[in-house]
């Protein structure tokens, strides 16, 4: 693999860092591995709100070789959100992972998965407006 992916989930109902390595369980469609997938993602962020036609999310950070999902809990100022419209052919999936799991499964699902304190991995492209058109958004949740 180019590169090894840790994800760290902070959540403030958990209150805790969970952490996720690279693995092998691979996409049926692609041939990629769940966590290639998520590190080519354009924006990973959590949602502090949602709509039908899209969400509002907080970015999370990214380096080169990490990508860390902002926390949801307290107050957050409308600066750091940013407002996801959903393309007319977006698509929805949904990766879970075991805790200290090195792979996740991933299925198809719809936007009914989506909640408040979701983590994302968002797919398509800012807007002019500096709204960001998601194509494909992929609900990352960790499995006790």
């Amino acid at each position: 693999m180019k590169k090894r992916i840790m994800v760290i989930i902070l959540a403030a109902t958990l209150g805790a860092a969970v952490i996720t390595g690279c693995g092998d369980n691979t996409a049926s469609d692609t041939g990629k591995s769940v966590v290639d997938m998520l590190s080519e993602a354009n924006m990973v962020a959590t949602v502090v709100d949602f709509s039908e036609s899209g969400c509002t999310v907080i970015k999370g950070t990214e380096s080169e070789d990490e990508q860390k999902l902002a926390s949801a809990g307290g107050d957050v100022d409308d600066k750091s959100k940013i407002n996801v419209v959903y393309s007319n052919s977006v698509s929805f999936q949904l990766a879970t992972a075991t805790v200290g799991a090195s792979d996740a499964n991933l299925e198809d699902t719809g936007k009914s998965k989506l909640k408040k304190e979701s983590n994302v991995y968002l797919y398509g492209t800012y807007q002019d407006d500096g709204t960001f058109l998601a194509d494909k958004v992929i609900i990352y949740r960790t499995l006790r």
